[in-house]
């Protein structure tokens, strides 16, 4: 009755916004990202400088880390009806330089260094936008959202947009949405029925069927992620921590969030390290799992592991229905950590999760915040973007769902990084949803909150403390990163090694300036706990 609801609800939607209607409603999917509306600020841009803006023809440059077409004349096909729109429409066309790879980061990081002047341009908190931003990489935008993208301007949120600054200032946009990631244990369920383990329920039963497959599955790798990450996972949540900082070096206590907390010196850390030294030793993964830049994920996929530490639901979703139908017999689960307590907290992604910037050398900023405006608040034109062709990629069945079953892998839309323009109004319920999609939503918005109060804070680690956050970096990796795969053999040798040597380079220092920076960014927005 709920799907029933939410389907019919989400069809007036549709049908509303092809009458006309304005487009900032929100979805009624209580399972869909949750929609931004309008912001209430009320810009109405002068014509002129808009259509002076469209007098040359231009070509945009985009950038962004995604994988390579799945079918490269197809993909020509899309680029050639999006770029004649666009021409028509805004005078203009895109170039779409994407890159892929084991290194998004490092290849990311080249392409920052290279200085090149990409109109719109991959941004997100996984790749330091805020520290990227501070740096001069990115372009100021605040005054130009006005003018060149009004509608994205009044739809996000004045929340979102404070997100997204940067010393005040806007230097990405923001996807129309909310999004809840989840972390999970995917595995064969198959193999958890063939060899009689408990359903998984907990580091415990987790820990058995990864036995079974040591036991059972010669051939097969038990886990094969990278970094060790069964730790940065069981410890966050069974704690019920929020990250601070990407790496970890820094928590929260949701509860008490004026206080920055050293991870390393919590008390279940050095009992984490000891669970990681005895999986490591039952052979859970390989010994290469330091220097290994795969995604664990994949190789669940390609038949070389049995499991992984890394699966994101509800981004990846999509993946046991199609792991299923290449694999007669196969079964995938997803287990999430934050099961593992009652208290794990789990907070909206910040805006800077996903964004579209503009590069600081970049030629046609206006047009490229005038298309990014149009393609996000244009129904027909953004589901272009996010499914492809209509009877090439996907078709529409009559209660309004979209159906890629009939159209084979090749034709899997992949062509324009649809994550960087996500919309909850206009997305479309596949037909070959995954059945568990539901129950596992549902567990999130049980430990969901949306009243985090430093959802939008983003530690400054230059000035005075960038050598010492540096040094404590290279410490985590060269030091921390052992203990947490379960390398080291005296774990408590091990464990007090690290912690002198994080002292030593300055971490309590670190800890009291992003604790001072905490504070004060929690009495500028009234924060009163």
């Amino acid at each position: 009755m709920k799907k029933a609801i939410a389907l019919l609800l989400a069809v007036m939607l549709t049908a509303c916004l092809f009458a006309g209607c304005n487009n900032t409603t929100s979805s009624s999917d209580p399972k869909a990202p949750t929609s931004d509306t309008s912001n209430g600020q009320t810009s109405t841009p002068a014509s002129e400088p808009v259509d002076e803006a469209i007098s040359e023809r231009v070509e945009l440059r985009l950038f962004a880390i995604d994988n390579s077409p799945n079918d490269e004349k197809l993909s020509e096909e899309f680029w050639e009806i999006l770029n004649g729109i666009l021409l028509d429409r805004l005078n203009c066309t895109i170039k779409y330089e994407y890159v892929e790879g084991n290194d998004p980061t490092g290849q990311y990081e080249m392409a920052l260094a290279s200085n090149q002047d990409y109109d719109l341009m991959h941004a997100s908190a996984g790749f330091n936008y805020t520290s990227v931003a501070a740096r001069g990489a990115f372009m100021d935008i605040t005054d130009l959202l006005p003018t060149y993208a009004p509608d994205l301007y009044n739809l996000v949120t004045p929340e979102r947009w404070e997100e997204a600054k940067v010393n005040g200032r806007i230097y990405g946009v923001p996807n129309l949405g909310k999004l809840y990631t989840s972390h999970c244990f995917m595995y064969r369920e198959d193999l958890r029925k063939k060899y009689n383990c408990e359903p998984i329920t907990d580091l415990d039963t987790m820990g058995a069927y990864l036995q079974a497959i040591v036991d059972n599955e010669p051939g097969l790798i038990p886990t094969d992620d990278q970094a060790g990450p069964l730790f940065r996972r069981a410890f966050q949540y069974t704690n019920n921590y929020a990250l601070l900082d990407n790496s970890m070096n820094f928590v929260i206590d949701p509860t008490d969030p004026r206080k920055v907390l050293n991870a390393y010196e919590q008390p279940d850390y050095l009992e984490y390290l000891k669970l990681a030294k005895e999986w490591f030793d039952n052979g859970y993964w390989t010994s290469n799992v330091l220097s290994s830049k795969e995604w664990g994920v994949n190789s669940v996929i390609n038949g070389k592991a049995a499991a992984s530490f890394t699966q994101q639901f509800p981004w990846y979703a999509w993946h046991p229905n199609y792991i299923e139908s290449n694999n007669p017999g196969w079964e995938i689960k997803y287990f999430q950590f934050i099961s593992l307590s009652d208290d794990a907290f789990i907070a909206a992604k910040p805006a800077t999760e996903n964004m579209l910037a503009v590069a600081q050398n970049a030629k046609n900023p206006e047009r490229a915040l005038m298309v990014l405006n149009l393609i996000q608040t244009d129904e027909e034109l953004w589901r272009l973007c996010t499914y492809g062709l209509e009877g090439k990629n996907y078709e529409l069945t009559e209660d309004g769902k979209i159906d890629t079953t009939k159209f084979g892998d090749d034709a899997r839309f992949n062509y324009f990084p649809v994550d960087l323009i996500t919309n909850a109004n206009f997305e479309l319920t596949p037909v070959d949803q995954w059945d568990e999609y539901d129950e596992l939503y549902d567990v999130i918005l049980d430990h969901a909150q949306d009243t985090y109060p430093l959802n939008a804070f983003a530690p400054n680690t230059t000035g005075a403390i960038e050598p010492l956050y540096t040094a404590i970096n290279q410490i985590r990796v060269e030091y921390a990163y052992p203990l947490q795969a379960g390398m080291i053999d005296d774990v408590e040798a091990g464990y007090e090694d690290l912690i002198k040597r994080l002292n030593d380079a300055g971490i309590e220092e670190v800890r009291l300036e992003l604790e001072r920076q905490v504070n004060e960014y929690l009495d500028n927005i009234g924060y009163k706990g």
